[in-house]
């Protein structure tokens, strides 16, 4: 990647054209998803890592492994240092195992599972 604006994202939240979307109760329910070997540079407008899940369905079963973004280098100094602190990665309702340490240190993944899902054929 180089100089991608959102590298690893899931947003249960997206709606076109508003900034304040509410939390749906409809939303998608997004499990085992793996993030591996995942290396470049990001535009340091917006966070590296953004996982915004629902709150009625949790992200569940995220994995990362080999993640290693950079900020990319415009600007420089003491301007950089601070987009680069107030873009910190973010998770909302995310589930996951960091297999690998990682660049940024993603340490907002929540651990274990939000609940057992019930299989839709005995409904």
């Amino acid at each position: 990647m180089d100089n991608v604006q959102n590298p690893i994202i899931i947003n249960q939240f997206y709606c076109e054209h508003n900034h304040n979307c509410p939390n749906k109760t409809s939303a998608v329910f997004v499990s085992d998803v793996s993030y591996t070997n995942i290396r470049g540079t990001y535009d340091t407008s917006s966070p590296p890592v953004h996982v915004a899940c629902s709150d009625s369905l949790p992200c569940s079963n995220l994995t990362l492994s080999g993640v290693e973004l950079h900020p990319t280098a415009q600007g420089g100094g003491k301007d950089l240092q601070e987009k680069i602190l107030k873009k910190n990665p973010f998770c909302w309702k995310a589930y996951g195992t960091l297999m690998t340490d990682t660049v940024p240190p993603i340490s907002c993944l929540l651990e274990g599972t939000p609940w057992k899902r019930v299989d839709d054929s005995q409904c």
